[in-house]
């Protein structure tokens, strides 16, 4: 069944709207503004609504089912207040939304990555919303998580959900996590003399670069410009070459977190949204999230990069559409709607706010190293330097090169490839 034939079941059963009501159009789901018959309200549900809330999204089914979840716990305290879910594929969302809102046609809330924010905020397309923070609103949520929505003393987004990648263990291959890289290599010794494998090393830059905090360094400037060729760079290399010799090492593929699922390797590294997709492959009882190991070196551990799935309030709406929708967005933000999203039955999103512990060890344990991790700065795009540094880890790790000269190498490579981008 398609995904919208799922989304129009699912609405109907949760009784959000009358089937009558819904719409399905090539995968985008609309709740015309009808009354919606909640079977727990009173007669207050029959009224006529009187706002209508959009939403655009591309969340996954079981994600939606929670936000329905939410819906209606807030419909039963505004049951004046309707909403139009319109599903995206998230390659197309971005250039949906732009186009939409050129023509006016755009959604109230705009659910979305980080790393549209500037984009977005460049377009004139949401709005500042410091204005409208309550006291104390802002104190409640994780440092790393306003780092993903805020500019300065401006907000455009409320930071729904911390994602980032963390360090993934199949505990029936190895039942305990490792302190550091040297006990980590001797684990990895010892699953190799029964033809067993540690961990298949991604060592794309989404994985490796933050484990410059194994360094005692950041990744990025306070600018935004890479930091490793001023600092830090000749460690990290070394760092690398270490965990090379854990296992295989690959550039981007899938085939880490394949070997993880099927059971061939006891840890990978990989995104917080796998989670479900993990548990389904090796099941609950044997995945953990470890602590990053340390760096012997310096003491430090490593780090992953943590972001966050941003709401955005599009810029546009009348006053009473857009106190409606900051309404909703409060209560999203808040300790009801985000302990709805965090359920792991549902959802399984894991919380911004420190007023919520998430409700199972496996997400608590995701949301401790999310929170110790390195912020992805929204603003950085990683495509030119991708060549060079990728061409000086394997420089290092493959091939054994000295690391002050892959680092000199690539910054020189970088250098003419960021003229040449300049050059009209």
């Amino acid at each position: 069944m398609s995904l919208a034939g799922l989304l129009g079941l699912f609405i109907t059963g949760c009784g959000l709207a009358d089937p009558d009501a819904i719409q399905l159009d090539e995968g985008v789901i609309e709740s015309t503004p009808t009354p919606a018959p909640l079977p727990t309200l009173t007669a207050l549900a029959t009224a006529p609504p009187s706002e209508l809330i959009t939403i655009w999204l591309d969340w996954e089914f079981q994600e939606l089912q929670g936000l329905y979840q939410a819906i209606e716990r807030y419909q039963l305290q505004q049951p004046g207040v309707e909403f139009a879910i319109s599903y995206h594929p998230r390659e197309a969302l971005l250039q949906d939304f732009q186009a939409a809102t050129a023509e006016r046609q755009g959604p109230s809330i705009l659910l979305g990555p980080a790393t549209w924010g500037p984009i977005l905020r460049e377009q004139g397309l949401v709005l500042n919303l410091s204005p409208l923070l309550d006291p104390g609103m802002e104190s409640d949520i994780h440092p790393i998580a306003w780092s993903q929505a805020a500019e300065g003393t401006q907000l455009f987004g409320l930071p729904l959900e911390l994602q980032g990648m963390v360090l993934y263990r199949n505990r029936s291959l190895v039942a305990q996590p490792v302190a550091d890289l040297d006990e980590w290599l001797q684990v990895a010794e010892s699953l190799r003399s029964e033809g067993r494998v540690a961990i298949i090393m991604d060592m794309a830059l989404s994985n490796t670069l933050p484990m410059i905090a194994a360094c005692g360094e950041e990744a990025f400037t306070q600018s935004g410009a890479l930091s490793l060729f001023e600092r830090g760079g000749e460690c990290w290399l070394r760092l690398l070459s270490t965990l090379g010799e854990l296992g295989d090492v690959v550039f981007g593929t899938d085939e880490d977190v394949a070997s993880f699922k099927r059971g061939g390797s006891a840890w990978v590294i990989a995104s917080t949204d796998m989670r479900g997709e993990l548990i389904e492959a090796i099941g609950i009882t044997n995945l953990e999230v470890d602590p990053w190991p340390l760096f012997p070196e310096l003491g430090f551990p490593l780090r992953g990069f943590t972001w966050s799935e941003n709401a955005y309030l599009v810029a546009g709406s009348t006053e009473s559409d857009l106190e409606a929708t900051w309404n909703f967005l409060q209560f999203l933000f808040g300790e009801q709607g985000q302990g709805i999203l965090s359920d792991p039955g549902g959802a399984g999103h894991i919380p911004t706010t420190s007023a919520l512990e998430p409700p199972d060890s496996l997400m608590l344990a995701s949301s401790s190293m999310l929170r110790a991790g390195m912020p992805w700065p929204p603003r950085i795009s990683l495509e030119v330097a991708e060549a060079p540094l990728i061409a000086a880890i394997q420089a290092v790790v493959l091939q054994g090169a000295e690391p002050g000269f892959a680092l000199r190498l690539a910054e020189e490579r970088l250098e003419l490839l960021t003229s040449s981008s300049l050059t009209p």
